[in-house]
């Protein structure tokens, strides 16, 4: 019998779809909202992380001393906490809630679904990924990616050399989506 070796591209992989298909269980409406508290809480992680790295890790002598050599890994630590802890309370409590029109075609609006449910899975890998490298997605690659499963998987390296796409798609196929799609009467 023949053995299945899992490699990082195929454990990402797997990771991106049971993302994708979470978000299409949940519905185009709750998929888009997702999608705004990916964003708010990407931008609210790298500010708390940069005020953190300012105002306390930097100027602090005791600090510097407790931990010396390992500030960019608090950091990171820092960061990818704030980002999830962020994403997991904007989703349960946010107060907003999204209502998208509905569209003529069953299958335009299936088609809709799955580039927003995809948007989700690839924009919170992506900032996943940047953040283990200790990079923000609004301050961009301070640092070179060195991780090893960066190294040995295409598809990180895809989702992290092309993170300003994987940021920007989401917003622009909203706006699409918004202008040019007629919704039913």
């Amino acid at each position: 019998m023949d053995a299945i070796y899992i490699t990082w591209d195929t454990a990402v992989l797997v990771l991106l779809f049971i993302i994708f298909g979470y978000g299409f269980i949940l519905g185009q409406n709750q998929t888009v909202k997702l999608l705004l508290c990916l964003y708010i809480s990407i931008l609210v992680a790298d500010g708390l992380a940069s005020l953190v790295q300012t105002f306390i890790i930097s100027p602090s002598p005791g600090f510097a001393m407790l931990w010396a050599g390992y500030e960019e890994i608090i950091v990171k630590i820092v960061r990818l906490l704030f980002f999830i802890t962020g994403f997991f309370l904007f989703t349960i409590k946010s107060g907003f809630h999204v209502r998208l029109e509905k569209h003529t075609h069953s299958g335009t609006q299936i088609g809709i679904h799955a580039v927003f449910s995809l948007c989700v899975a690839i924009l919170f890998l992506s900032t996943v990924f940047i953040y283990f490298a200790g990079n923000s997605f609004v301050e961009g690659l301070a640092y070179e990616y060195t991780a090893a499963f960066y190294e040995r998987s295409l598809v990180v390296q895809i989702l992290v050399k092309y993170y300003e796409i994987w940021f920007s798609f989401p917003a622009i196929f909203f706006l699409i989506v918004s202008h040019f799609l007629s919704p039913e009467k």
